[in-house]
């Protein structure tokens, strides 16, 4: 029973490292979604309102080089998904 309880606590224990919200990235814009972080030698994006940023993050928060973020506007995301 004390071994159930202890491997309980451990699932129940919050995770210490949080994800980066990417839709709170430094950089995002009033109006803007992040979409992904992207190669600059390789950008193929198909938005007319994308905007490259400077520096990409990962899902732990750490700055990724060799990559940048692209944003585009909220808007034509909702109308495409219209």
């Amino acid at each position: 029973m004390i071994k159930k309880n202890k491997i309980m606590n451990e699932l129940e224990k919050p995770n210490s490292e949080k994800q980066f919200d990417q839709q709170k990235h430094p950089e995002l814009q009033e109006g803007e979604i992040w979409v992904t972080n992207s190669d600059m030698n390789e950008m193929k994006v198909g938005w007319k309102t994308a905007r490259v940023g400077v520096t990409a993050y990962d899902t732990a928060g750490k700055v990724v080089d060799g990559l940048v973020p692209i944003f585009v506007k909220k808007e034509e995301i909702e109308e495409k998904n219209k």
